[in-house]
């Protein structure tokens, strides 16, 4: 690798990025509707079916008009549409 008349070494760049991942403590987490899901879950009193949630959130990654929204209202979306065929919308509560 060059950059501006300095050159790095394979080795110099794998040691950068472990000092990186040292100082953040390998703490290096994607956010994904996925940790929003786990997130949602004790404050609906719903009978979710997890798999059924995650299932969905596969599916809306297909479409690209999804990306326009943030990654946790795809988690409440998903979350809601799912608890919608186990219970009526208007039953839907949210623990304070």
């Amino acid at each position: 690798m060059r950059e501006r008349d300095i050159l790095y070494s394979t080795e110099d760049v794998r040691q950068m990025e472990l000092a990186i991942c040292r100082g953040l403590e390998w703490r290096m987490r994607t956010v994904t509707p996925f940790l929003f899901v786990g997130f949602f879950i004790p404050f609906l009193e719903l009978p979710l079916a997890r798999s059924s949630v995650h299932d969905l959130i596969y599916k809306s990654q297909r479409d690209i008009a999804f990306i326009q929204y943030r990654l946790s209202v795809i988690a409440a979306f998903a979350m809601l549409t799912v608890s919608s065929g186990t219970r009526n919308k208007a039953s839907i509560s949210c623990k304070g």
